[in-house]
């Protein structure tokens, strides 16, 4: 019976508890990234305050792991940035 349980626990409960690690860890990955494109964005004197705004909009509603899970075309020059 143990031994039963051993074996459900290494097929369940292990790939879970690996998942659920890999999407904490990707969505503190996304922030870091996201937060340091904007300041990149911010620091940059050549860019109009309307492009920055637009940029921050972009790069919130584009996450880094999202843009690489994506086959649209209109993300495509970020996807190979990123």
């Amino acid at each position: 019976m143990k031994a039963l349980l051993f074996a459900a626990l290494s097929l369940f409960v292990v790939p879970l508890a690996a998942f659920l690690f890999t999407e904490h860890a990707q969505a503190d990955r996304d922030a870091l990234y996201t937060a340091s494109l904007i300041q990149s964005v911010e620091r940059d004197a050549g860019i109009s305050p309307e492009e920055k705004q637009n940029a921050r909009e972009f790069f919130t509603a584009n996450p880094p792991s999202a843009a690489c899970d994506s086959d649209s075309a209109s993300l495509a020059e970020y996807r190979s940035a990123v």
